[in-house]
């Protein structure tokens, strides 16, 4: 569900933004970087989802590397300073990216550990959908900006 509510918010930014009619250069360009952070979390988010858990070892290296490709897409999205018809977007996208990092490093640690910490783990997963909660504030934010 929450998944879905994720993709659902980062499309809606996208045609939002697609939907201003402005020709505005830095409009253009601020769509083209919420396109490309939406692609690069739903390619991570699917091929975390296609990870083979079979080979722990394998599974748990595929699933880290992804994480760390989803942390990095929204830092730098976080870097992007959106246009002024949408500057409301900023403060959560910065939230968004602190919370993503903090998820991406918890995760790192749980799989370190050698036995189960389901703290971690709960820490971890709560990390995460705090930073996914920020994206479907953002993808708000911007449909209402139509």
């Amino acid at each position: 569900m929450k998944k879905s509510l994720f993709f659902a918010a980062l499309f809606l930014m996208v045609l939002s933004l697609a939907g201003c009619g402005k020709k505005d250069k830095e409009l253009a360009e601020y769509k083209t970087k919420v396109e490309t952070f939406y692609d690069t979390v739903f390619t991570s988010s699917q091929n975390i989802n296609a990870i083979d858990m079979t080979d722990k070892d394998k599974a748990e290296t595929e699933m880290l590397a992804e994480l760390d490709t989803i942390n990095a897409a929204f830092q730098e999205f976080a870097e992007v300073t959106a246009p002024k018809e949408f500057s409301n977007v900023d403060e959560s996208a910065d939230a968004a990216a602190e919370a993503m990092a903090e998820a991406n490093s918890l995760y790192h640690d749980f799989f370190a550990k050698e036995e189960y910490d389901e703290t971690l783990a709960l820490n971890a997963k709560a990390k995460y959908s705090e930073a996914i909660t920020y994206v479907n504030e953002m993808g708000t934010m911007l449909s209402e900006q139509k």
